[in-house]
């Protein structure tokens, strides 16, 4: 088998921003954490503990081993808030989307401040939307909300790579010449995700007695039968039911799916460059919790995102 697959569930210790789109002076948070905010927290993390100077390779490294699928909201008594259309509109798992709105997620008001006068600079004020770490319900009291998601690793590595990859007792141990780290151990001392991270936001950490091995063939969530995991492919592959929502960006045109589409562009990190300068290409995809009309089978590629199973000829 070419890859491993393991369910992941996160703590969140502090709200979390995943930037989206502004809306006046409102910076608009997604409701859920692409494969990419993952990718790039665990890049810059093992770049630092295995004390390497170079963030491309380990990021190269990581895109073609490991995997991370989209996380999703979770709450222990009503599973997980994946978006799903229905005849009444968009829902999160077992909830509208305006009962999840009101439940999760919250603002916060923000502004430069003048060093020399220590007053608000003109122009500045803007209100940052936010994942609540901890979910409001009706009586006034509050219940803790998780993250949810999958992570494919491969251990077939190549002797050029900055990295090399094994399975050692059911866990990914990432190695570098003579030091090792278990990745488990590490996702579980904590990790930072999203922006705004300089006031504290996007603290989440691993429950390590929750994560499960998936086997070849199984759900890749609890309570989305419909949607099940192979992985014995060169990349791993998602195969979807008649009428099931979609987990993950898809590209227009690779299949019959009704939903709601946007455009897709990033800023990337590269060596000359360096953070955020280089903007990744843009494309049209059909967004998370639309629906797919028959019977389909995805590649899951890098950062999580579902496409047709041969897509690099496509590219």
């Amino acid at each position: 088998m070419a890859w491993n697959a393991w369910q992941l569930e996160f703590e969140i210790l502090s709200p979390i921003h995943i930037g989206y789109h502004k809306i006046a002076n409102l910076q608009r948070t997604r409701y859920y954490v692409p494969g990419k905010n993952l990718w790039g927290s665990v890049t810059s993390l093992l770049t630092q503990r295995f004390q390497l100077e170079d963030y491309e390779k380990v990021g190269k490294f990581l895109k073609k081993n490991l995997i991370f699928s989209y996380f999703y909201l979770k709450s222990e008594k009503e599973g997980v808030f994946y978006p799903h259309y229905e005849d009444t509109g968009l829902n999160y798992g077992s909830l509208p989307k305006d009962r999840f709105e009101k439940e999760c997620l919250s603002s916060c008001a923000s502004t430069a401040i003048k060093a020399e006068s220590s007053t608000a600079e003109e122009g500045t004020l803007h209100e940052i939307e936010i994942l609540l770490p901890r979910r409001r319900l009706f009586n006034g009291k509050t219940a803790p909300l998780l993250l949810i998601g999958v992570i494919c690793v491969r251990t077939e590595g190549d002797s050029n790579d900055i990295l090399n990859c094994s399975i050692e007792n059911g866990e990914p141990v990432l190695k570098n010449n003579n030091h090792s780290l278990k990745l488990f151990e590490i996702l579980k001392e904590g990790i930072p995700i999203g922006g705004e991270r300089r006031y504290g936001f996007g603290k989440i950490r691993l429950k390590r007695e929750q994560v499960q091995n998936i086997p070849d063939g199984n759900p890749v969530l609890p309570g989305l039968d419909k949607i099940k995991i192979r992985l014995s492919k060169e990349k791993p592959e998602v195969d979807l039911e008649f009428n099931t929502p979609i987990l993950s960006h898809i590209p227009v045109g690779i299949a019959q799916i009704k939903g709601d589409i946007e455009a897709l562009v990033g800023r990337e990190w590269t060596t000359h460059s360096g953070a955020g300068k280089r903007l990744s290409k843009g494309d049209l995809f059909w967004c998370p919790g639309s629906i797919v009309i028959g019977r389909e089978s995805f590649v899951v590629r890098d950062y999580g995102i579902w496409d047709m199973t041969n897509y690099d000829k496509r590219n």
